[in-house]
Order: C-alpha cells, then structure tokens, then sequence
C-alpha cells in the first residue's frame, strides 16, 4: 500500500506543477479535444443510419482517450500518455476509414476472433487514394480532399516505439523518472496537438458543414488556434 500511496503523492506533485506551466499548449490541447467531442456530437445528432451513429461513438471515445493522455503526461507517466496517443490516431483514422465502408465497420466491432482487426496502413492507404478522393469529390462534391500521409505515418512510427518497447522510450533508465519535466511536457503535449491538428484537419473537410455550423454556432472558440503545423 504504501507504494501506491507515495506515487500518489508524486503525481500530485507533478500535475500542481504541470498546471502552471505550458498554460498555452495545455489549453490548446484541451479545446481541441472538445473540438473533437462536439463534433462528434454534432454529427451524431444528425445522422439517421444506425450504423453511422455507432460509428459516431467513436467521437467520445477519441474524447475521452485525449483527455486521459493530458492527464497522465500533466503526472509525468509520459509512456501511457503516449500510448493512448496512438490509439487516438489510429481511432481518428478508422473513423474516416469506416465512414464510407459501413460493411468493415461491422466486420470490426464484431471481429471476435481478430480476423478483421483494423489496420492503419490499410486505412491510411484508403484515405490517401486517388479512388476516395474521387469518391468524395463524385459523390459529396468535396473537392479539397487532401491527408499527408508521410506527416501521419512519421507520428505513428514515433508513437509506435513506446508500444513496441525500443529502449530508448524506457522511462526507468532516467535517474528522474516520473519526475516533473517541463521540456518532456512540452514534447508530449506537442504530439498530442499535432495528433489533434491531423484529425480535425481530416474531420472538418469530411464534414464542412458539421464543422461550420459548430464553428458558427456552437463554438466561436474553435478559431482562436490553428490545425496545421
């Protein structure tokens, strides 16, 4: 018990000090997960097909998974953060990946026995293609369609170091582990804005007028940051 309570106490220390520095990009980070919710809940309020509104759903987990990684990198526990970085990612991706492919989405939330587990090359590859740009700009009449896919794959593959282990993610061979960083914070909250910035950026052209109406509407405050790097 007492471990548990001691790195408690260091985590609370750590987030009073995470709190007062980096305000801007702590802000930044955290509106645009609202962003993302909103969206989300926009789009969800509109759409009549079942499967797009168990689609949707995906909004609130992405919400929800950003606000967890703010809060563990604020505690200074920068390898879980960044794990669940990369489960935003790929779950921003899918979304778009499923949007117009309702049929894999069902092959994906009933996958039991891992035979249709989501792959983001596969969706990446999808999304970049000239066939869905064609798609959108056909069907939807989205003629800006654009996804840099060497800007996501060059952030997956950072990311992906922490859930593969490379050692030079190993937090354990600091001799200040879990120790308040400003400049590790600044790095982590940095990823999970750019993290941020590649999915709104996919998310509002997607859905413009879901974007405009929140922009319009809902949330004026969605202006006061930039999605691109």
């Amino acid at each position: 018990m007492k471990v548990f309570e001691e790195l408690q106490e260091k985590f609370s220390e750590n987030l009073n000090k995470s709190l007062k520095s980096h305000k801007d990009l702590l802000e930044e980070a955290e509106l645009k997960a609202k962003v993302i919710f909103s969206l989300g809940e926009l789009i969800n309020s509109e759409v009549e097909s079942k499967t797009h509104k168990e689609i949707s759903q995906i909004f609130n987990e992405m919400f929800s998974d950003l606000t967890i990684s703010i809060y563990l990198a604020s505690c200074s526990i920068n390898t879980a953060s960044k794990t669940i970085i990369r489960r935003v990612l790929e779950l921003g991706i899918g979304l778009l990946y499923f949007w117009d492919l309702q049929f894999k989405f069902w092959a994906w939330k009933e996958n039991l026995n891992h035979e249709s587990d989501l792959s983001f090359k596969e969706s990446l590859d999808h999304l970049g293609s000239k066939a869905y740009a064609d798609f959108l700009r056909n069907e939807l009449n989205i003629t800006d369609w654009q996804i840099d896919k060497e800007k996501i794959n060059k952030l997956y593959r950072s990311l992906s170091n922490t859930i593969h282990g490379k050692y030079v993610t190993f937090e354990t061979i600091s001799e200040k582990s879990f120790e308040f960083n400003s400049e590790d914070y600044q790095a982590i909250l940095s990823e999970i804005i750019r993290c941020e910035n590649i999915l709104i950026s996919c998310i509002r052209i997607r859905f413009n007028a879901q974007y405009e109406e929140l922009r319009m509407k809902h949330m004026p405050s969605i202006d006061r940051f930039k999605y691109t790097d």
